[in-house]
């Protein structure tokens, strides 16, 4: 396995776990845009989603 990613992924060993440009800062960021984009996008369907069942026509609060 070694070899195949110093022939095909040779700067992906050069950059190691540390660093700016390390694997560690890659997966933290990586990690980070992931669960912030998930967050806000549960909290929109959730609004979203409770305006289209309580708006109906025989909904709570109806909305002509």
């Amino acid at each position: 396995m070694s070899n195949w990613l110093q022939t095909y992924f040779y700067n992906v060993l050069s950059l190691g776990w540390s660093g700016d440009l390390g694997w560690s800062q890659a997966i933290f960021e990586t990690l980070y845009m992931t669960g912030a984009s998930a967050i806000l996008g549960g909290a929109l369907g959730l609004l979203l989603g409770t305006g289209l069942v309580i708006t109906p026509i025989n909904g709570l609060i109806p909305h002509p």
